[in-house]
This record gives C-alpha cells, sequence and structure tokens, in this order.
C-alpha cells in the first residue's frame, strides 16, 4: 500500500509541475506516467549483477 501512496504523491507532483510548464497541455493519464517512468528506469538500470 505505501508503494501506491508514493506512487500518487509523485504523480500528483508530476500533475503540478506540468501545469506549471504546459497551463495549455493536456495532462497525462496515472497509467500513461507510469509507464513513462518505468521506462526512464530502465533506460537506466541499477547496479545489479543479475
Amino acid at each position: 500500500m505505501a508503494v501506491a501512496r508514493r506512487c500518487s504523491r509523485s504523480f500528483d507532483r508530476y500533475c503540478a509541475r506540468h501545469r506549471r510548464n504546459h497551463p495549455h497541455a493536456p495532462l497525462p493519464t496515472r497509467w500513461e506516467y507510469e509507464h513513462r517512468r518505468i521506462r526512464r528506469q530502465e533506460a537506466y538500470p541499477s547496479s545489479r549483477c543479475c
């Protein structure tokens, strides 16, 4: 449950920043936001051995 809460907070912060920087652009859906976030994380994998 804590993970969902954290994602919600980060999504809210992202939406606030997006509204400030792009006032006339539509907000992405939570699904779109999550997929962008995951794609960006996968582009820079952490230093794991496996």
